[in-house]
């Protein structure tokens, strides 16, 4: 099956699940869902960069612009972070307007959601051509009109846990701790939801680790002992803190556990032989 092939039919699908959303039903196919699990494909290897690129603008042509005029160069590995979380948000307002008791995202298993399946090393929204207006919409008047939602849905747990990403997005880190914390309480335990959450609680904390960071990663490990960006966090906290042969043993595992080849894969060998360069001159040290 070519690419173009299989970009007509995604978009097929993603113009059907718009008309769904928008008539009110519930009995079709869900385009919050295949976005996410569009970037699950990625990040897992079964389709190129060049794959994702397509199938991720077919997708995005039919929830924000019928008859798009602009396509956002990204870079090889950069997955347009920016694009897909302004395009989930608006799936959850335009399902949440249409139906009160079904958000249209289902809690996936860990690492299956839309922060998960990006590149640990890619937190901020990718390079992309000038244009008047952003391609993916005003993220920020987005994050607003999700936050108000919210006040009057409070429970809605996949709610929280999508404007928590959206406030990562545009560095609000400690409206995206807050979100994050109240996400936590009303979805299952899950590997991507810790890491993120502990992501961005260092970040509203001048880049510190303290007790509570170690403490979300350490969660995110027990759901997914493999998460990517959980061990790169694993081991960029062990790394601060100057314990290098931690740092070393979660840069191994995360090298083991990314697809051969793959970025995440080259950014772990890389940290992993930093880590171990410290450590070798620790003990020149102390031996001398």
């Amino acid at each position: 099956m070519t690419i173009v092939l299989v970009a007509a039919i995604v978009l097929a699908l993603a113009v059907s699940a718009w008309i769904v959303l928008s008539a009110g039903r519930t009995n079709g196919p869900d385009f919050t869902l295949m976005l996410r699990e569009l970037l699950v494909a990625r990040a897992e290897g079964k389709i190129t960069a060049d794959e994702f690129e397509e199938r991720q603008a077919a997708l995005h042509s039919a929830v924000l612009t019928p008859t798009p005029e602009h396509k956002a160069d990204v870079r090889l590995w950069g997955i347009p972070v920016f694009i897909l979380v302004s395009a989930g948000v608006y799936a959850w307002l335009a399902s949440s307007d249409a139906s009160k008791t079904d958000t249209g995202m289902p809690p996936l298993p860990a690492q299956k959601s839309l922060a998960s399946s990006v590149p640990w090393n890619m937190q901020t929204a990718p390079v992309v051509s000038a244009e008047p207006k952003p391609v993916g919409g005003d993220l920020t008047a987005l994050s607003r009109r999700l936050s108000e939602k919210l006040a009057k849905d409070p429970n809605n747990g996949d709610g929280w846990l999508l404007l928590a990403r959206s406030y990562r997005e545009i560095r609000q880190f400690k409206e995206a701790e807050e979100a994050f914390s109240k996400a936590a309480k009303l979805l299952p335990a899950d590997a991507a939801l810790f890491a993120d959450w502990a992501d961005v609680y260092v970040m509203s904390h001048d880049r510190k680790w303290d007790a509570k960071a170690n403490d979300l990663v350490a969660q995110a490990l027990k759901v997914d002992p493999k998460h990517l960006k959980a061990l790169a966090l694993a081991g960029s906290a062990a790394f601060d803190t100057g314990d290098y042969k931690k740092a070393a043993t979660f840069f191994k595992r995360m090298k083991a556990a990314a697809p051969v080849d793959s970025m995440e894969a080259k950014e772990a060998a890389a940290n992993l032989a930093e880590s171990e360069a410290r450590l070798g001159g620790s003990k020149t040290k102390a031996e001398n």
